[in-house]
């Protein structure tokens, strides 16, 4: 169940009923090690809506680098509702140390309580397509195009959205989650599901604000062209340059600001 009903008093003091987003704890364990004696770390407890929750789980470990994209995908089990157990392949190497986090991650920060954000930004990040383009009035349609899809936005008016566009103008998929790097984890893990990535002919449009964490999930699954609604960070303005990212913020129907790599959008 996405959403919940609720009672509420209105300004006018009417009672009624009225939906909200469900925000629980998702506890991500990751089985690793040789298959005679296997180890387990808790690798993330994230704040998330529920749902999805083999896509976020892969999705965040193709994003820190824990799994690549031709990688065998691991046997992922949820016994009960609130806790993942991931089952890397026996042999597969993993560092535990370069990925422990000190706290849980809220849904507002997808790298929060990392002890180290080092091998983030350190990474060697996929090379994007450079031979994409969009014209800009069909980039100036995505956000519109994305919203009658945004169902649990409409009934609750609390969660993000992510949209992947095919260069072609579908939508290929689209996940909302109350945290946006959920969202954005889901839309990788489903990719990966599908064997349909890396995105490198996608274009990936965020409901809100462009932060690090989001474009270094863009980087890392290889999308040449991130759209956002909002305004983005000095660091995610940054990072979109080093990996040869088109960077679009505050997308309206009329106008948009590009931030780096304009050479993809004819003008």
């Amino acid at each position: 169940m996405s959403s919940r009903s609720v009672t509420i008093q209105s300004s006018s003091g009417a009672i009624r009923q009225d939906a909200v987003a469900v925000e629980e704890p998702l506890e991500i364990r990751i089985h690793f090690g040789p298959a005679h004696q296997p180890e387990r770390i808790v690798f993330s407890t994230t704040m998330r809506t529920p749902g999805h929750d083999i896509e976020l789980a892969l999705g965040l470990l193709l994003a820190e680098g824990v799994l690549q994209w031709d990688d065998e995908l691991p046997d992922s089990r949820q016994s009960v509702p609130n806790e993942l157990n991931v089952y890397l392949p026996p042999g597969q190497p993993f560092d535990p140390e370069k990925y422990r986090r000190s706290g849980y991650t809220s849904s507002a920060c997808g790298v929060c309580g990392l002890t180290s954000i080092t091998h983030l930004l350190e990474r060697e990040l996929p090379e994007p397509a450079a031979a994409v383009t969009v014209s800009k009035d069909k980039l100036m349609e995505l956000p519109q195009r994305m919203r009658p899809h945004q169902t649990l936005f409409e009934s609750t008016g609390g969660v993000h959205a992510v949209g992947r566009f095919d260069l072609s103008g579908p939508l290929n998929s689209l996940k909302e989650d109350v945290g946006r790097h959920n969202a954005f984890d889901k839309i990788i893990g489903s990719a990966m599901l599908n064997r349909t990535g890396p995105l490198t002919s996608s274009i990936v449009v965020l409901s809100g604000r462009a932060s690090f964490e989001l474009v270094h999930k863009a980087a890392a699954a290889g999308v040449p062209m991130l759209v956002a609604v909002g305004a983005p960070s000095s660091l995610a303005v940054e990072l979109a340059e080093r990996a040869g990212m088109t960077l679009v913020g505050f997308a309206r129907p009329t106008e948009f600001n590009i931030y780096t790599h304009p050479g993809r959008i004819t003008l």
